[in-house]
């Protein structure tokens, strides 16, 4: 009787113990928790007192490309921003993801605690540090084109001409590497992979109104960005959406070549559809034609073919 008494006893300092594991890996797995470790800057480097400002920051460049017509966007970054971010991408990409994986163990809540490719970007986009100095750089593209279908066209130009990260690249498929870098990193190290870069598209076009989607083909490693599109202009095996390659100039619509599976779609948000896609979407499917011509291009359909390449700003060698 007395061991069933010490027995008893036992069972129950177990549940207690277990309860407060529970509840303190409940408490410890919350986002705000995990991230309220990474501190925005003190100084005021948001543009409201550049004079007290003490991050130097540094001047980028962005180039675009409408229709044939080149332009850039000029602005300022942090620093201190930029080492937030990191932390930020860190925290939900590495941290916040081995800390909830080690309690996993005593808890039953595993949607409350792992975060799905989904939510993961939508913390990275929707940081409201961040937000503040992203803001500002869609401004100047609402700025440079009166029509929104035409800003959009300007944010995937803007993001197809940031360097891609070839170094970062060949990390990532040897496993060494974890894409983690917020938008605002992307912008402040002028560079990306696949992965960065998408994310980034991803931000501008949900900013814009539109309907967006991550498109993960997870067989051949990449990613690209999805816009809602009509009927009749979407991309096979991407839902309603149209295929956006992000990582160099491209056609909107207009699939990469290395790409031969579908993707997992990853709707981030609802929006509005690309319009006006359609004149992308002949362009792309001309040019398909005319790059897979077995005979040989006329001296006409050369000259379209480089005219196409001029409009959309394409690294083509032609011969």
């Amino acid at each position: 009787m007395r061991y069933y008494g010490i027995l008893v006893f036992l069972v129950l300092a177990l549940v207690v113990l277990i309860a407060g594991c529970l509840s303190s890996s409940t408490e410890t797995c919350s986002v705000a928790s995990e991230l309220a470790r990474c501190s925005p800057p003190e100084d005021c480097c948001a543009g409201t007192c550049p004079e007290n400002c003490t991050d130097p920051g540094v001047d980028r460049a962005f180039s675009y490309d409408l229709r044939g017509s080149k332009g850039e966007i000029q602005t300022r970054l942090f620093t201190g921003t930029d080492e937030y971010a990191a932390c930020i991408g860190a925290t939900v990409q590495d941290e916040f993801r081995l800390t909830c994986e080690q309690r996993f163990l005593l808890s039953t809540t595993k949607k409350e605690i792992f975060l799905d490719e989904r939510n993961t970007t939508l913390l990275k986009l929707e940081d409201p540090y961040q937000d503040r100095f992203l803001r500002d750089l869609l401004s100047i593209l609402r700025i440079r084109a009166n029509n929104p279908d035409d800003q959009a066209r300007l944010a995937v130009s803007l993001v197809q001409h940031i360097p891609y990260d070839t170094v970062k690249q060949q990390e990532f498929l040897k496993g060494e590497y974890t894409p983690n870098r917020l938008p605002y990193q992307v912008l402040y190290e002028n560079t990306g992979i696949c992965n960065e870069k998408a994310k980034l598209l991803a931000y501008f076009l949900k900013e814009l109104g539109y309907g967006v989607a991550l498109l993960n083909y997870a067989e051949e490693k990449h990613m690209a960005v999805g816009i809602l599109a009509p009927e009749g202009y979407r991309t096979p095996g991407c839902g309603n959406y149209a295929y956006i390659e992000s990582t160099q100039p491209t056609i909107i619509s207009q699939l990469n070549q290395d790409i031969s599976s579908d993707p997992d779609v990853i709707i981030l948000t609802e929006g509005k559809e690309f319009d006006t896609i359609g004149e992308e979407y002949a362009d792309a499917r001309e040019l398909e034609r005319l790059l897979t011509r077995k005979n040989g291009l006329t001296r006409e359909e050369y000259n379209r073919a480089r005219a196409l390449a001029q409009k959309y700003d394409l690294s083509i060698v032609f011969r």
